[in-house]
């Protein structure tokens, strides 16, 4: 099956409803903005053709060196890690191959300078890895390069990209929206008052200017909502994917230590009026105790 059809079978499956919703939901607004200025079938082709061309935009190279350049991914240009890194590359890339033959030959690892014990894969060929990973044992490291990967296989990190780089342009939308919209109250407010806008003048601009930041930041949390639902199930998967690449037990001893630190960092941060629901809501990763417990009931079967 080649690289396109098994994208798209994935993007349609059952999962990825949030996230098809959010695309839907960007073409809409989008198609709706065009056809307010050109209204008719010429509108609608507008804004599908703008639209097209943003997500081919996100699948482009542009839109994957953006995405690392936002999640600070750099090159990784010491030696040392090079050569290590390469020796575990090659033993999981091979076992990758074997499943699933499609998954890209070029895929780029770049490094994240932070302490913390992560890894995320990104597009449709980049996978980063923090320097604490990468300090960590090599049979940790190989068993969560086989979660990346499963990232990779079930094109995760492409419906990712498309909807972050989508979501990039929506804002961008919605800012040039909200610039024209006080624009135009700051022109009526000051004709309506001969040039000599009063505190009801300047009010009634601060007032369209939070209703327009309102509509941005309740857009943005809603994809975000929407596209983590998805993003929570796609973690099980590549856990599952690690599996058949022989790395479950080494995963395994690896969310179960990730646990105990995650455990104990909670313990000493302050989390002050942090509202737990909606972290939970915001989290791209289901909660680790039950990535183990899924974990073990696999390897019972």
């Amino acid at each position: 099956m080649s690289y396109y059809s098994e994208f798209f079978r994935n993007l349609l499956r059952k999962g990825n409803t949030g996230v098809l919703a959010f695309i839907l939901l960007n073409a809409l607004i989008l198609i709706s903005m065009f056809q307010s200025i050109q209204p008719g079938v010429g509108g609608v082709l507008i804004g599908i053709c703008a639209y097209m061309l943003s997500l081919a935009l996100g699948l482009s190279f542009i839109g994957e060196g953006i995405l690392r350049y936002l999640t600070g991914c750099t090159k990784i240009t010491d030696d040392a890690d090079i050569r290590k890194l390469d020796s575990i590359v090659t033993d999981v890339y091979n076992k990758v191959k074997r499943i699933a033959p499609f998954v890209p030959e070029d895929v780029q690892f770049y490094i994240q300078e932070t302490p913390e014990v992560n890894a995320f894969a990104t597009g449709r060929k980049t996978i980063c890895i923090t320097r604490g990973m990468l300090e960590a044992p090599d049979e940790y490291i190989k068993a969560v390069l086989g979660h990346e990967f499963g990232h990779l296989v079930h094109h995760d990190t492409v419906i990712t990209l498309i909807v972050t780089v989508g979501n990039l342009f929506m804002n961008l939308i919605f800012l040039f929206a909200r610039t024209v919209t006080l624009l135009i109250t700051a022109l009526c407010v000051g004709v309506a008052s001969d040039g000599r806008p009063g505190l009801k003048e300047v009010l009634i601009v601060k007032f369209m200017d939070w209703i327009m930041s309102l509509g941005i930041a309740m857009w943005t949390y809603f994809g975000l909502f929407l596209v983590n639902v998805s993003t929570r199930k796609n973690e099980f998967r590549a856990d599952e994917f690690s599996w058949q690449c022989g790395y479950g037990d080494n995963l395994l001893l690896f969310l179960r230590e990730l646990n105990r630190m995650e455990k104990a960092a909670g313990r000493k941060k302050k989390r002050g009026f942090e509202n737990p629901l909606a972290t939970a809501l915001m989290s791209t990763h289901p909660p680790t105790e039950k990535r183990i417990q899924h974990l073990k009931e696999l390897m019972k079967d």
